[in-house]
């Protein structure tokens, strides 16, 4: 008769993000998990597309915070808003952000969403949005 081995516990769960948004998705799912901030640098290569930029860095966060718990599942994503070629960081402030709305205005902009568990290739989306600034205030 074969012995019974004792069911193992699943690995730790980790989002390679302290972003509340993306804690408060992936939360939705009801599984367990830990957040963990990847301590990657988040500057744009030369000559890099927003599609690459969003890719690399998805991978970089999910292999620095794997790298510190070996053998957990980690999901790093990142999250690129361009337009052509321009990629529109976090803007800081208010009147950086409605500026950039405004650029943004009555254009198709595309967002690169990218997710990546560990070093394995998972499906990415993308998606495109129309932006408008109606209801933006001035910043005054």
């Amino acid at each position: 008769m074969a012995e019974t081995l004792p069911h193992s516990a699943p690995a730790p769960f980790w989002l390679a993000s302290t972003s509340r948004y993306r804690r408060e998705l992936l939360g939705r799912l009801g599984l367990p998990f830990e957040c963990e901030a990847p301590g990657v640098a988040e500057t744009r290569l030369a000559d890099e597309s927003p599609r690459a930029l969003a890719q690399r860095l998805a991978l970089a966060k999910a292999r620095a915070v794997a790298e510190r718990h070996p053998g957990a599942l980690v999901i790093g994503s990142d999250q690129v808003c361009a337009l052509e070629n321009r990629v529109f960081g976090k803007p800081g402030s208010v009147e950086a952000a409605c500026a950039q709305l405004a650029d943004l205005s009555g254009k198709v902009s595309r967002d690169q969403l990218r997710t990546r568990r560990r070093d394995l290739q998972v499906p990415a989306g993308e998606f495109r949005a129309r932006v408008g600034v109606d209801d933006v205030p001035n910043g005054s």
